[in-house]
């Protein structure tokens, strides 16, 4: 739920930052099984193993999300590269 002025335009934003992640999560978990990993993707799996925390489901005002958003997304990211080092690592 989002509520400000500055929702319309960050409406499709949102749902481009969702395909694009939904896409390099994709890609991730597919080079993983590749290599003979598991991609285990179920949402309680996700949950349970996540660093990200919790949404707060009370926030409503458009900058807040933004913010939740960012701050989650650079956890997001911060895994990312962490997991790209350890696997140039190991090679």
């Amino acid at each position: 739920n989002v509520r400000g002025p500055q929702f319309p335009s960050l409406h499709p934003l949102f749902e481009q930052f969702a395909n694009q992640l939904a896409t390099y999560s994709d890609s991730i978990a597919e080079r993983a099984v590749t290599l003979g990993g598991l991609a285990a993707g179920t949402a309680r799996h996700v949950a349970k193993t996540s660093r990200i925390g919790d949404y707060p489901l009370d926030t409503t005002r458009d900058l807040d999300h933004v913010r939740l958003l960012a701050d989650r997304f650079e956890t997001y990211l911060s895994g990312a590269r962490e997991s790209r080092e350890i696997a140039q690592k190991l090679g």
